[in-house]
C-alpha cells in the first residue's frame, strides 16, 4: 500500500510539473544572420579550399625532367572532396544578405584610383545594385564545386584538371564584376 500511495505521489507531481512545461511556447529559433564577412570567407574558407583543388593535380617542370602531380592515397582523394564540399558551402553562406564585405573597423588600404582592388564599400554597392547577378556567380562557384567533389569521388585526375581551369574562369568572372578595379569594359587578367 505505501509503496502504491509513493508511485501516485510521483505521477501527480510529474504531472503539475509536465503540463505547464508542454503549455510554454517554443521560442522560435533566430533568424539565420550572417557573422563572418565575405572576405573572411573568402579567406578562411574559399581561397584555401579553391587553393587545394588547384594545385592538386599537375605537372611540374625541373632541369631533371617533368613530374605529374595527383593525388596518390585514398585519404588524399577524401580531402579534396571534403574541400570541394566546403567551396559548395561557402557559396551559400556567401549569399545570406547582408553580408558586409569586410569589417567596419577595418582600414582601407590606400591606393585609388591606380589601386587593383575595388574598395570595400564599392563592392558592397555593387552587390546591392544587382543581387541577382551576385547570385549567379554564386550559383557558378557551387556548380564547378560540385563537379569537384564529383571528380574527386570518382578519383579523376582528368576531372579534377578540367574542373580547375573552369573554376579559375568563375572565380574570375566574379572578381571582374565586384574586385577589380579596372574601367568599364576592361578585362584585368591576374
Amino acid at each position: 500500500m505505501k509503496n502504491l500511495l509513493l508511485v501516485a505521489a510521483a505521477v501527480l507531481v510529474t504531472a503539475a510539473v509536465a503540463v505547464p512545461l508542454a503549455r510554454r511556447a517554443v521560442p522560435p529559433a533566430p533568424a539565420l544572420a550572417p557573422v563572418a564577412t565575405i572576405q573572411e570567407i573568402m579567406e578562411g574558407i574559399v581561397v584555401p579550399t579553391s587553393t587545394a583543388i588547384f594545385e592538386s593535380v599537375g605537372t611540374i617542370s625541373t632541369a631533371a625532367g617533368t613530374v605529374d602531380k595527383a593525388p596518390s592515397t585514398p585519404q588524399d582523394w577524401e580531402a579534396l572532396e571534403r574541400h570541394a564540399y566546403l567551396l559548395v558551402e561557402a557559396a551559400g553562406l556567401l549569399g545570406i544578405h547582408p553580408r558586409r564585405v569586410e569589417r567596419p573597423s577595418v582600414e582601407p588600404e590606400p591606393g585609388g584610383e591606380s589601386s587593383p582592388e575595388v574598395p570595400p564599400a564599392e563592392i558592397e554597392a555593387r552587390i546591392m545594385k544587382d543581387p541577382a547577378a551576385w547570385q549567379r556567380h554564386l550559383d557558378e562557384l557551387r556548380v564547378v564545386a560540385l563537379r569537384a567533389q564529383k571528380a574527386a569521388h570518382d578519383r579523376s585526375v582528368d576531372g579534377l584538371f578540367e574542373v580547375g581551369g573552369d573554376m579559375d574562369l568563375v572565380c574570375e568572372r566574379c572578381h571582374q564584376a565586384y574586385w577589380y578595379n579596372a574601367p568599364e569594359g576592361v578585362k584585368i587578367r591576374r
